[in-house]
Parts: structure tokens; C-alpha cells; sequence
């Protein structure tokens, strides 16, 4: 805990500074209170002279004002630091887990790291601002109250430190019942936001199988675990607060009591027991706000260590400073020369010019973490310049794996990835996602307008390049001038768009950026045949040289493709060519290509056109 408010609350030391300062003034201004009123008592109200009585009077309420102009300060300083020091570790938490890989976001998971951003830092905020006022104002509030009691009259005095050792005691039985149920309170949380979540986004799915009962119940539990976790705090709480509350008046009542006995022989004045009983408050109040502390220390040390867990978690992709060298287009070794920075790592080469693949897969192998098992096994291909490959095969093949691979989602475990030449591990992840263009299977849109998510790709994107990738993509038949044209609204996720509009949308998105490989990962399958086939033919055309991955299930997609690679059951290479040499000598590639395609088709070795898919009919 302290290792994290060392690093973020840095910034913040002289707001800390102040808020301790004037705590600490706020503290002496009111210990001078009870031994102003005792005066007032002993001196002018028993020889009833009414100046002495103004005077000292005015004297307390300066006091008063001071201590409440300190309060304040006090606080506003402690909240601007907390909430800052709140707002710097969430950012921190959030740019951490932007550089996370895919396995730490398993690791993890998405319900977690939302609480751990939000209610785990809101609770150290809360925790922090509390710890800067109080840390100070309890030792100074006990030790002056201790200390200026003694020397109002020591054997009063000596009363205190009977109810000291019975208050301990409670605090402390209260932090071993309660300690465990304040550390379990966070994982309720994120218990309950993870059922909330996946509610949320599988309402369609709840819906189709008449769930809604079994997912009422399944939210109601993890509810009431969180319920029961609090009302149990809460028991203890109220049982706790009144027990400290009735040895706070006991010590109270005990004063008066024995303080009777001495002001009848005359060795304690009517203003001395007046001002005891207010340090006797004080004291206890010191103590019974260090219980507070204590209180929700538990919670907040359970909240530190998760918020620590995230900034402390490493990505296992580590990415390299020193960009390695790629090649320059001839375009920008020209403006190059009239004095224009081009970034060369971020450069798309021209085909002609290259005299490496694109791609080079290099006898590489993957095994996810945790898993026994390699998902994709020896994988050894090239992807040439303004080529098209088509990666197809069964359902968990790999085909998603190896994009991840690609885009460094994942490390290999074995074997190199080359990209323009040079081993992807050697260049920066900003400058290979960069020369890649990613439309993923899941195609996510963001809330705002239709030029809001195509300009992701490209922020410099002009109007008329826009509406050039979505005429490509095939958009333009539900996104018109009409509807809003690039400013219609997309809402949350895409919802109130279907799912073939949406991929087009993503589709539109992937053509804008200006990349060397153009991976499309089973992005086509919501759309119907002929929209399929048009949007190819269009990618083929919008294409100047780049490459072409596609992962499909469709046969009509690979047949007119430059490569075809067929992946089999266990990750590896089943087979690698062109249709024509797969159908004639791969026996799984015809099995799998006859069961959706005839013969005829097939035999002719070329992509279905769109008016046989509009024949044939959309899926």
C-alpha cells in the first residue's frame, strides 16, 4: 500500500504538507477550548465579572472560527490529493492494461480490471483522503489531551487509562471478526459485475432459451453474497459503534461522580471538571477514530493489492525501443528529399520494389498457457507481394491463433515470424500494427457516427475516402445520404445494426488504412453470397500491390485465391496451393470443398460470381 502511495501521491506533497499543517493547527486550536472554558467558569462566572467573561469568550470563539477555517482547508487539501492521486493510478492501471497480451486479459478478465479501476481505487481514494487528516489529528488530538489533563489535575486524570485498555480491546476483536469479510468485499463486487456483464451481452442468447428465470437466480445469489457480506460489516459496525459510545459516556459519568467528591473538600473546581470531561472526549474520540482507520484498513490493503497485481503484471509481448529498419517506398525517399520527415518503420513498400515476402513463417509452433498442448504446430509459409492467400480448415485449427500471432496478440513458443524481412520480435508494436490492417471476426463498432469509426483507422481520412471504402465494402446500400450518410449514429457495439451491416462497417474500416497486409479474419461470414462476392471483387480492385490473408470457411472465397493454406485438427499444414493443385491432390481439401460446392464449380477452379451466389442464395 505504502509502495503505491509513494509513487503517486509524489506529485502531491505539498497538498499533503498542507493538509497535515492545518490539522494539526486545527488540533491545537481546540485543545485550547476546554481550558478557555474552565477559566471562564473558575474566574468570571464565579466572581461574576462579565468583562473577563466577554473577553474570554471572544478569545474561544477566535479559537473556534480557527479550528473550523483550519478544518476546511484541511479537507480540501486531502480531497485534491486523493482524488488526484485517485485519477494518476487509474490512468496508470489503464495504460497498463493497454499493453497487456491476450493471456494477461485471460489472466484477469474484463469484470476485474473494470472493479479494480473503479471501486478498488475509489476505495484507497476514500481510505487516503481520510489517512491525511486523521493520521495527524489522532496522536496529536490523544497526546495533547493526555498530556493537558495531567496537568489540569493528574488523579482525575488517572480515569482515562482504565477506559483505554477496555476500548483496545474491542477495536481489536472487531478487526479479527470483521477482517476477513472486508477483504472478501471486493471479490463480491467483482463476482457481481461479471454476472452483470455477461447478462448484458448475452441478452439475445437468455432471451432465445427462455432463461431469464435461471439468470434472475444466478444474479440473486451473487447479489445476496454481496448483501450478506455488507449486512454483516454492518452488524458488527452498529454493535461496535454504541459499545465504544457507552465506555465514552461511562468514563464521562465516572468524572462527574468522583469529580463531585473533590470539588466538595475543594481541591477541583466546577471549570476543571468541565474541562476534564472535554479532554476525556477528545481522547476517546482519538481513539475511537483510529478504530475507523483500522476499520476499513482491511478493505483497502484487499484493494491495494489487487490494483497492485495489475501494475505490477508485465506484458509477456515485449516490445522493442530501437525500431528495426524497413524498407523506404521510392514515394518518400523523393519527399524525403525536399525535406519532409517520413517515419521510414511505418512505410508502405510497393510490391515491385520488394525482394522478401511479406510474410514468412518460419517452423512456427504456439501453445497457449496453462495448455498442454500446441494449437498450431511446425507452420512454415510465405506470403508474396499482391498476392492473395486463403487460410481455411476445420473449427479450432488455429486459423485465429496464427492471426494473433501475426498481429503479436501472442508470442510463438517456437520458431521466427518475419515480416518485410525482419523478425516481428525486432520491430515495434506500434509500427507492425501499423503496416497490418486487422478486420477482426467480431466486428466491434464504437458509439458515435459512421465517420467516427471508419476515421479510427485513419484520423486524416478525407469525406470522399470514406465513402470510397464503404462503396467498396458494400455500406453504402443502408448507410445514404438519407439515413445521415457518415454522420448516422452507430449506438453502442453496433446495435442498431445487423450483423452483415456491421461487418461491413469493419470491413470499410480495415480498407482505409494504408497497410502492407491486408488481414481479413472470417469477416465475410454474415454476409450473404453475392454482397460476399462483390465486396472481394472490390477489395481486388481498392488493392495496389499489398498482400491478402483471408481466414474463411467458405470454399467460393479461397477458390480464386493466389494460396490456399489448409490447416488440419492439430495446428499443423494439411496441405498448400492453389485450388486446382489441392483439389487434385489433397483428398480433406476436396472432402471439405465438395460438401459445399458441386463439382462443376469446383472443376472450373474459379470464385463463384455474384450472380450464382445470387443464385444459390445467402447464408
Amino acid at each position: 500500500m505504502f509502495k503505491l502511495f509513494k509513487k503517486y501521491l509524489k506529485p502531491f506533497g505539498g497538498l499533503v504538507l498542507a493538509a497535515i499543517l492545518f490539522t494539526f493547527l486545527q488540533v491545537v486550536a481546540e485543545l485550547q477550548l476546554p481550558d478557555i472554558m474552565a477559566r471562564i467558569v473558575d474566574t468570571g462566572i464565579y466572581n461574576k465579572d462579565l468583562n473577563y467573561v466577554i473577553v474570554r469568550g471572544l478569545e474561544m470563539l477566535a479559537w473556534a472560527i480557527g479550528s473550523v477555517v483550519c478544518v476546511v482547508i484541511a479537507a480540501l487539501c486531502a480531497a485534491r490529493a486523493a482524488m488526484g492521486f485517485g485519477r494518476d493510478v487509474r490512468a496508470a492501471i489503464f495504460s497498463q492494461v493497454q499493453s497487456y497480451s491476450l493471456a494477461e486479459f485471460e489472466t484477469f478478465g474484463a469484470s476485474t480490471l473494470i472493479t479494480r479501476n473503479t471501486n478498488d481505487v475509489q476505495q484507497v481514494e476514500r481510505f487516503l483522503q481520510m489517512l491525511i487528516t486523521m493520521a495527524v489529528m489522532t496522536p496529536v488530538m490523544f497526546i495533547g489531551a493526555v498530556v493537558m489533563a495531567f496537568l489540569t489535575n493528574a488523579e482525575m486524570a488517572l480515569l482515562i487509562f482504565v477506559a483505554i485498555p477496555v476500548i483496545i480491546i474491542i477495536v481489536a476483536l472487531f478487526l479479527k471478526i470483521s477482517m476477513p469479510l472486508l477483504r472478501s468485499l471486493q471479490s463480491r463486487i467483482d463476482a457481481v459485475n461479471r454476472v452483470m456483464r455477461e447478462e448484458l451481452q448475452g441478452v439475445r442468447a437468455i432471451r432465445a432459451y427462455n432463461k431469464e428465470d435461471f439468470e434472475r437466480k444466478r444474479f440473486g445469489k451473487v447479489n445476496r453474497d454481496l448483501a450478506d457480506t455488507y449486512i454483516k460489516v454492518g452488524r458488527l459496525m452498529g454493535a461496535v459503534m454504541p459499545l465504544l459510545m457507552f465506555i465514552v459516556n461511562l468514563t464521562i459519568v465516572a468524572l462527574y461522580y468522583f469529580g463531585a467528591g473533590q470539588i466538595d473538600v475543594g481541591t477541583l473546581t466546577a471549570g476543571e471538571i468541565m474541562a476534564l470531561v472535554q479532554y476525556v472526549t477528545l481522547i476517546l474520540m482519538s481513539l475511537m477514530m483510529i478504530s475507523m482507520i483500522f476499520a476499513i484498513l482491511p478493505r483497502t490493503l484487499a484493494a491495494t493489492e489487487r490494483i497492485n497485481a495489475v501494475l505490477s503484471t508485465e506484458s509477456t509481448i515485449e516490445d522493442v525501443a530501437v525500431p528495426a529498419s524497413l524498407p523506404e517506398t521510392a514515394e518518400d525517399s523523393a519527399l524525403r528529399t525536399l525535406g519532409a520527415d517520413i517515419p521510414e518503420e511505418t512505410t508502405v513498400q510497393p510490391a515491385q520494389k520488394r525482394s522478401v515476402p511479406i510474410l514468412k513463417m518460419d517452423h512456427v509452433s504456439f501453445r497457449y498457457p496453462e495448455s498442454k498442448k500446441d494449437a498450431l504446430s511446425d507452420l512454415a509459409f510465405e506470403l508474396a507481394p499482391n498476392t492473395i492467400t486463403a487460410l481455411i480448415g476445420p473449427t479450432g485449427s488455429g486459423k485465429s491463433s496464427l492471426i494473433n500471432l501475426i498481429m503479436r496478440m501472442y508470442d510463438a513458443s517456437a520458431g521466427t515470424i518475419y515480416f518485410d524481412g525482419v523478425a516481428i520480435k525486432d520491430i515495434p508494436l506500434s509500427v507492425l500494427r501499423t503496416r497490418v490492417s486487422y478486420t477482426p471476426q467480431k466486428s466491434f463498432l464504437f458509439t458515435g457516427t459512421v465517420a467516427d469509426n471508419l476515421r479510427f483507422a485513419d484520423p486524416d481520412a478525407s469525406d470522399e475516402a470514406l465513402w470510397q471504402v464503404l462503396q467498396i465494402a458494400q455500406a453504402t446500400e443502408f448507410i445514404t445520404p438519407e439515413a445521415g450518410g457518415l454522420d448516422f449514429e452507430i449506438a453502442q457495439g453496433g446495435g442498431n445494426l445487423s450483423g452483415g451491416q456491421r461487418q461491413r462497417i469493419a470491413i470499410a474500416r480495415g480498407l482505409l488504412r494504408k497497410a502492407d497486409l491486408y488481414i481479413f479474419d472470417d469477416s465475410f461470414s454474415a454476409l450473404d453470397l453475392k454482397t460476399d462476392a462483390r465486396v472481394r471483387a472490390g477489395i481486388e480492385e481498392h488493392l495496389e500491390g499489398q498482400s491478402v490473408l483471408t481466414v474463411t470457411q467458405r470454399v467460393n472465397v479461397a477458390l480464386g485465391a493466389d494460396q490456399i493454406i489448409l490447416l488440419n485438427e492439430t495446428g499443423a499444414i494439411e496441405a498448400c496451393g492453389t485450388h486446382a493443385e489441392l483439389f487434385l491432390s489433397c483428398p480433406a481439401y476436396r472432402e471439405l470443398a465438395l460438401s459445399q460446392l458441386s463439382e462443376e464449380e469446383l472443376s472450373s477452379g474459379v470464385q463463384v460470381d455474384a450472380s450464382t451466389a445470387d443464385d444459390r442464395g445467402g447464408e
